[in-house]
């Protein structure tokens, strides 16, 4: 991703975060999509140059994450419904370049105990949207396990991965538990990052193994 993408990425996100939780302009749920559609668009442009089927799941995951990011601002459920389709094609997309090191094993395993948690003490404080409530954090705990398993071959999925948790547990505190001083503007920033962690680290990563071959370093 160039420095031009980049810069075009970070003003369109930063253009949209002061008005984040708000309804203050026709059409504002199109602009708070406009920085995933732009990554959308660099992931589409390497699928048609490449052909690497492996970038279709990316494509996907960022297509569901635009439309929740829309579908958010009218149907909670429904937007909950997107991102978790979001979820389970990043989960994909990273098992066909899985690269576990030692470390993978054990931060899965942690990560199972706080999403296990997370689902018990969580969910149940969702009302009637418990059950989607917890679909949800499963399958976000999905990705982040998978995430976990590409560590040989970068840092940043992992980093994005873990972002992206920290952005919906933002929103789970605010929706389910207590309201949190400027929780919009922090939910988009941890939002936004963790989808340009997760392209960055996909676009290295495929780059690097452009098959599902595991590498041969991934046991050291």
């Amino acid at each position: 991703m160039g420095n031009v993408l980049l810069f075009m990425f970070v003003l369109l996100g930063l253009s949209y975060i002061p008005f984040a939780g708000g309804d203050l302009y026709v059409g504002h749920f199109v602009h708070k999509a406009l920085p995933i559609l732009l990554l959308l668009g660099v992931v589409l442009f390497k699928l048609v140059k490449t052909r690497q089927a492996t970038y279709v799941f990316i494509a996907l995951a960022l297509s569901f994450s635009a439309s929740g990011d829309m579908l958010i601002e009218f149907s909670f459920l429904h937007g909950l419904i997107a991102f978790a389709f979001a979820q389970f094609c990043y989960s994909t997309g990273f098992f066909c370049f899985r690269s576990p090191t030692k470390h993978s094993m054990p931060l899965a395993v942690l990560l199972g105990i706080v999403f296990t948690l997370a689902i018990i003490l969580v969910a149940p404080t969702a009302g009637e949207l418990k059950i989607a409530v917890a679909c949800y954090i499963a399958s976000l705990g999905l990705m982040t396990l998978t995430a976990a398993y590409t560590l040989a071959a970068t840092r940043w999925i992992m980093v994005g991965a873990l972002t992206f948790t920290v952005s919906d547990g933002l929103i789970g505190l605010t929706e389910f538990v207590t309201p949190i001083p400027y929780s919009s503007q922090w939910i988009m920033l941890t939002y936004y990052a963790a989808q340009l962690f997760i392209v960055k680290g996909f676009l290295e990563i495929a780059v690097e193994y452009p098959t599902r071959q595991t590498p041969a370093h991934v046991h050291q």
